[in-house]
């Protein structure tokens, strides 16, 4: 399978055995695409990127997870990158409600 891959913990996007570091550890587009063994092109869209990162912050940082997303933000606000803060501003609209969906009562 050829695919892109990123690890968001230490920053590196890995495309085809090539890395490059990049300092949020998510390349700048809007999906990624990646052929499967089939060999049929499998597209994730921005919607499944925030999630993923919402969910990537809940599993390594669960109840410190606003503060290191309110982290992100300052830190991009700081450094005048409009894009980085929107993002992180997005990833915390959707850890919000991971939040609030794991907190509330069962049916």
């Amino acid at each position: 399978m050829s695919q892109a891959t990123v690890d968001i913990s230490i920053g590196t996007t890995t495309v085809s055995g090539a890395s490059n570091t990049i300092f949020l550890g998510l390349p700048k587009r809007k999906a990624v695409t990646q052929a499967n063994d089939d060999g049929a092109i499998v597209s994730v869209t921005r919607e499944q990127e925030l999630w993923a990162m919402a969910l990537w912050v809940d599993r390594e940082h669960g109840e410190d997870g606003e503060h290191f997303i309110t982290e992100r933000v300052l830190h991009f606000e700081e450094i005048g990158d409009k894009g980085g803060k929107q993002l992180w501003m997005d990833v915390a609209r959707k850890f919000v409600e991971l939040r609030s969906s794991v907190a509330a009562a069962p049916n």
